[in-house]
């Protein structure tokens, strides 16, 4: 058995401005180099083997995509979740362009474009957001999205659309790609469908990651944010109807947080939903509303940061997750999905990377609001020691987000 690999202990209160800038740009590096196909243009989420040419060996074939191996969703294959990466990374792109003209964010900002452009048509479905794409054939997707799918999917969207990183040329493709998602699920988000978005061949589905109405106080900004971004981006009045017809009760609910913990990314994509229509609604009692919610997801992500310290000692960053083709252990939801079932220290060590840079990332975001003093130290501490290079997959790159989200909002923040 291979001894654990820990990320050395660091005392944040002595890591220099200078060192933590460093590591933003070996994280940045190590991103594209290890996790970036230029063939598709998306980021996918984790490697098998340390072997460069053999990290991807684990994605799977066309013929298993077709066959819905392992799931229908794409759950466990490698495939699942490369709009979600894309939507953070964008993040992160356009809070570096607040701070430095690097033509490099330019370039990598429209690498990330292409792969988003690619899971929106690719398949030939308007409005349908595909997960990924096999980088087999560079057309393969699985049949199933998912509501969080689409909601990093449209804020890293909307922040591209609205950040100097983007050409006339880009906005013009973003603006017909948020008219066909609208007038998608105006047209699938119905009672009738459960408020489901259907398979990608339009048959219904059971999985609740795919409903998008009824859901959950977290999720309930989701579909209405939606909306609202494709009003604000194609500037048709019938999405910004269609966003007042769910907004305020979609606040509503999104102040009634249950008694529970949520897991850090739940709050980050509801604090996303959350972020479009603060900045958008041109109602003062309805902003009022969005900022309470807003603030609550953050007092809730403080318990996240202060979780990922405990026991940290027992962590393996190194744990290297297998090929899902050799599991026999399955776990799933209620809709009857198989997803391979992964040893508990590749998901510990993932878990505690990714609510590093989560917890306070929603503090950022809540505005009118100071992150506090312990998520930053954290934060501090997480950027400092990862080792990309040595982790084996994409979890550490999300702390550029909020590193370049806290410079914006103070310069003197790491100091």
């Amino acid at each position: 058995m291979e001894p654990k690999f820990m990320l050395q202990p660091v005392d944040e209160s002595k890591v220099s401005p200078e060192k933590l800038r460093s590591q933003a740009d070996r994280l940045r590096a190590a991103l594209w180099e290890l996790y970036y196909l230029p063939e598709t243009g998306l980021l996918y989420d984790y490697r098998t083997s340390w072997d460069f040419e053999h990290r991807f060996d684990h994605l799977p074939s066309v013929r298993e995509i077709a066959e819905c191996k392992p799931n229908p969703c794409g759950w466990g294959s490698g495939m699942e979740d490369s709009m979600i990466n894309a939507g953070v990374t964008m993040d992160a792109l356009t809070e570096a362009c607040l701070l430095t003209s690097d033509p490099e964010l330019v370039r990598r900002a429209a690498d990330i474009f292409k792969g988003m452009v690619n899971c929106a048509e690719v398949h030939g479905v308007r409005g349908f957001v595909a997960r990924s794409i096999s980088p087999r054939d560079g057309r393969s997707v699985f049949p199933e999205s998912s509501r969080d799918q689409y909601t990093n999917y449209v804020h890293g969207l909307w922040k591209f659309y609205h950040s100097s990183l983007s050409d006339r040329v880009q906005k013009a493709k973003i603006r017909e790609i948020m008219g066909n998602i609208c007038a998608r699920l105006e047209a699938v988000i119905t009672p009738e469908n459960d408020y489901t978005i259907p398979r990608i061949d339009g048959m219904k589905i059971h999985s609740t990651v795919c409903k998008m109405w009824n859901v959950e106080p977290h999720e309930a900004a989701r579909l209405p944010m939606i909306y609202a971004a494709g009003w604000d981006i194609t500037g048709d009045s019938h999405w910004f109807n269609l966003y007042r017809r769910y907004a305020e009760d979609a606040l509503d609910q999104s102040q009634n947080l249950r008694t529970m913990n949520y897991v850090a990314y739940a709050l980050y994509q509801m604090q996303c939903s959350l972020d479009v229509i603060y900045h958008l609604e041109p109602d003062a009692a309805l902003r009022e509303k969005c900022k309470k919610a807003m603030h609550l997801a953050a007092e809730y992500c403080e318990f996240n940061g202060w979780n990922v310290l405990f026991g940290e000692f027992l962590c393996d960053y190194h744990a290297l997750p297998p090929d899902w083709h050799t599991v026999t252990d399955f776990h799933g939801p209620p809709c009857g999905h198989r997803i391979p079932k992964f040893p508990y220290a590749y998901g510990d060590f993932s878990r505690r990377i990714r609510e590093s840079w989560e917890a306070p990332l929603v503090q950022l975001m809540a505005p009118e609001r100071n992150i506090s003093t312990r998520q930053v130290r954290l934060l501090k501490r997480m950027l400092a020691k990862v080792e990309p290079e040595n982790v084996s997959n994409i979890t550490p790159y999300g702390l550029l987000a909020p590193y370049y989200m806290a410079l914006n909002r103070d310069s003197r923040i790491f100091e």
